[in-house]
């Protein structure tokens, strides 16, 4: 298994829908695993990529999901927000035989690793970490700020978070 991960705007949902077009294009069969908590449409991507012709290929799984019967048929097993999948999914995915890749935040708006993606980058053998364009000065950001007051860990939407470097993240 492989992790792609990074703060909002990172471009990992762009580099998701990528992959996934240049394994179709190379007569694969990948799948892309979206997690039934994120309600947004599939694939959403801050910087406006259009994934209109691999969204067929997301399936959304929860906890219980059969994991077996969503990547039948599959080739390579993409995830998308990999810190929202199921501890099941996460098993699954770390002990697939099959080419594996988890995209998603590695760490929550107070710094600290979220949800299942300890677990995921732990089993990685190979994690690449990706930074996004710090909103308040420019530099390379590695942290999503929160922008609003509320303290739930899990918090979706647009406008909600804003990618940070370390010396903004603590401003």
């Amino acid at each position: 298994m492989r992790a792609v991960v990074g703060p909002v705007k990172a471009g990992k949902t762009s580099a998701l829908v990528g992959h996934a077009r240049a394994l179709a294009f190379a007569g694969r069969a990948p799948v892309i695993l979206s997690p039934e908590v994120d309600t947004r449409s599939p694939l959403f991507t801050h910087c406006g990529v259009d994934a209109g012709d691999v969204v067929a290929l997301v399936r959304k799984v929860g906890q219980g999901a059969d994991y077996a019967a969503v990547t039948e048929g599959a080739t390579d097993v993409l995830a998308d927000e990999g810190q929202f999948l199921p501890p099941g999914i996460v098993e699954a995915l770390a002990r697939d035989p099959r080419p594996v890749t988890v995209y998603g935040i590695d760490m929550d708006y107070l710094g600290r690793g979220i949800g299942s993606m300890p677990e995921i980058l732990s089993r990685a053998a190979a994690v690449q970490k990706l930074t996004a364009r710090c909103d308040g000065c420019g530099a390379p950001a590695r942290f999503s700020r929160r922008l609003t007051p509320q303290t739930e860990v899990v918090l979706v939407g647009e406008g909600i978070y804003s990618p940070r470097c370390a010396a903004c993240f603590g401003a």
